[in-house]
């Protein structure tokens, strides 16, 4: 993406580039120095501008940005319960009790917004981990396995 808007709208970051070093160098002098300012902050609307042309976007009502929000709400709270329970065992009916909806529910919820089942992001989750774990210190395997998991075990 950030190619094709690099050769969509060169102009205009040459612009911006061209303003952003004139503005470092006329610092001293007030009143030029606030009519660019102003030219900085016109030439970024027509960037914001052009890049609303090419990039999609929707407006959506009120309604739908909370629903949306108390979706991300909900995302986020999964997320964190995961990343502090991951080492231990970790059911999908426990989530679902604490968001107070039933296991099919989460199940659906889980797997519509991260695109994965639980179980594979529990799964990638603790993979990820073990891999940082062997990236980053000198523990042997065994002893990662057993970090891991020991409220699993």
């Amino acid at each position: 993406m950030i190619n094709i808007i690099k050769i969509i709208l060169p102009e205009t970051f040459k612009t911006l580039l061209c303003d952003v070093k004139f503005l470092s160098s006329r610092k001293n002098n007030r009143k030029l120095f606030n009519y660019f300012i102003l030219l900085f902050q016109y030439n970024l609307s027509l960037l914001f501008s052009e890049l609303l042309d090419y990039i999609p976007y929707k407006i959506v009502n009120s309604q739908d940005y909370l629903n949306n929000q108390t979706k991300a709400h909900r995302m986020k709270r999964i997320v964190e319960y995961i990343d502090k329970n991951y080492q231990g065992k970790i059911y999908l009916s426990d989530l679902a009790k604490m968001e107070s909806v039933t296991d099919t529910h989460i199940s659906h919820f889980f797997t519509e917004n991260f695109h994965i089942t639980f179980q594979q992001y529990l799964m990638k989750l603790r993979c990820e981990k073990a891999r940082s774990l062997l990236l980053t210190t000198n523990l042997p395997l065994i002893d990662i396995s057993v970090t891991l998991l020991q409220r699993y075990i």
